[in-house]
């Protein structure tokens, strides 16, 4: 019994287990380092993924600036359906004025043609700048990445803002009680 309790106070036990505490922590540092480092790179490729691409927001403005506001509205429609992204659930387009113009989602059409009540779509429609926010849903614990972007009608010396594309509900990432998950599909297109 002396003898092994002899052992856990001799300094070759002591030196063994400070060592291996040195290298537990630096386990730790490097796994911390390495999931953050993961999780900020998913997030960046999501974000790109849920861009609009160039010419489809060309095709928005072009539309937008039509005269015949019912023609443009259905070709804002084809233009919104003939998108192919699983990583986008829902798109709003509203014009300068605040006014909803096109929607993909077949659920929320009956939004067409009335005012935008979103603040943050107002706020993007007179600054013309971008808005992006992660949003917390507690309901189903789960974390929503919302973008504004502004359109902008290029033709000659100003660029002026002729409406925004909204997308209110991208699911980021899933946050259990254990820890962080990521979720980077959209359920809802599964």
């Amino acid at each position: 019994m002396n003898k092994k309790l002899h052992f856990f106070q001799s300094i070759h036990f002591k030196i063994a287990l400070v060592f291996a505490l040195l290298l537990f922590l630096a386990f730790q540092i490097v796994g911390a380092v390495f999931v953050q480092r993961l999780k900020s790179e998913n997030l960046k490729q999501f974000k790109q993924s849920v861009e609009m691409p160039a010419y489809v927001n060309n095709l928005l403005v072009t539309q937008l600036n039509e005269a015949d506001t019912s023609e443009a509205n259905e070709r804002i429609k084809t233009i919104l359906d003939d998108i192919n992204n699983n990583n986008i659930s829902d798109i709003q387009v509203v014009d300068a004025k605040g006014v909803i113009r096109g929607e993909n989602n077949v659920n929320n059409r009956s939004m067409i043609g009335q005012k935008a009540t979103n603040n943050n779509i107002k706020q993007v429609l007179y600054s013309g700048r971008n808005f992006s926010q992660t949003m917390y849903n507690e309901r189903d614990n789960r974390r929503y990445y919302i973008a504004i972007t502004p359109l902008f009608n290029t033709s000659g010396n100003n660029n002026t803002v002729v409406g925004a594309v909204y997308d209110p509900s991208r699911p980021v990432w899933l946050v259990t009680r254990r820890g962080v998950g990521y979720y980077l599909r959209n359920p809802e297109a599964e």
